[in-house]
């Protein structure tokens, strides 16, 4: 699956709905996401979509958390222009995926997606990414994610 099934595509879509091959359960998990990429130009454009909410850091800096508020039957991306040094960068993603019905969401598929866009190039979400569970976080109890992440 390359799409979630309550994704609203846009146009010229490359990347790869991906998620770490082990599944520690079905439900709450945090999972990170990492990759370099290289700029040859400082305008940069990240398109970006996560079930159910993400945090994104560029060289290890606070950048956004998403995604943006959507009805589950037309989820949009969020897309955020920023401009970067040219060189080396890491975009890394923690998402939390409830996996289950709550008070502010229903029940969805396990996603992040995403593309990196500058002048020269795109770089989309696929296997060449990193990807990891993560353990940090508190998976038991009453969830409240959409206040922030419950941290070990």
């Amino acid at each position: 699956m390359n799409i979630p099934g309550f994704f609203t595509p846009v146009k010229n879509i490359s990347a790869k709905v991906i998620w770490p091959a082990e599944q520690p359960r079905d439900f709450d998990i945090y999972a990170m996401f990492r990759k370099k990429f290289t700029v040859t130009s400082e305008k940069c454009s990240v398109r970006i979509f996560a079930n159910t909410y993400y945090n994104l850091y560029v060289d290890g800096s606070f950048v956004h958390r998403g995604p943006v508020r959507r009805r589950e039957t037309n989820a949009e991306i969020d897309i955020l222009d920023f401009d970067l040094s040219v060189g080396e960068h890491t975009v890394a993603v923690l998402v939390h995926h409830i996996g289950r019905e709550c008070a502010g969401h229903r029940k969805g598929d396990r996603s992040f997606w995403c593309e990196i866009i500058t002048e020269n190039e795109k770089i989309c979400s696929d296997s060449s990414w990193k990807a990891i569970f993560c353990d940090a976080f508190d998976s038991d109890g009453i969830i409240f994610s959409h206040y922030d992440f419950r941290e070990n």
